[in-house]
């Protein structure tokens, strides 16, 4: 549990999308606004989290396919 209810976080940022998507709803039920009052950082590039990124709850995710790069 984040202490004083998370609002000395200013961001959040995981190794996957997934992880994120599910920070998101852990803010929401903290009472915050993701993307606004913790701003929210991926990788992968799932197709969720590119609605996240619409509604304004995600920040930003890197698109990662390794068999594209080589």
């Amino acid at each position: 549990k984040a202490e004083n209810n998370g609002k000395n976080i200013c961001m959040v940022y995981a190794h996957n999308d997934d992880m994120v998507i599910g920070a998101i709803q852990a803010i929401k039920e903290a009472g915050l606004k993701p993307g606004k009052d913790i701003l929210t950082g991926s990788i992968d590039g799932v197709p969720d989290i590119y609605k996240a990124m619409i509604d304004g709850e995600a920040n930003a995710s890197v698109e990662l396919t390794p068999n594209m790069a080589g």
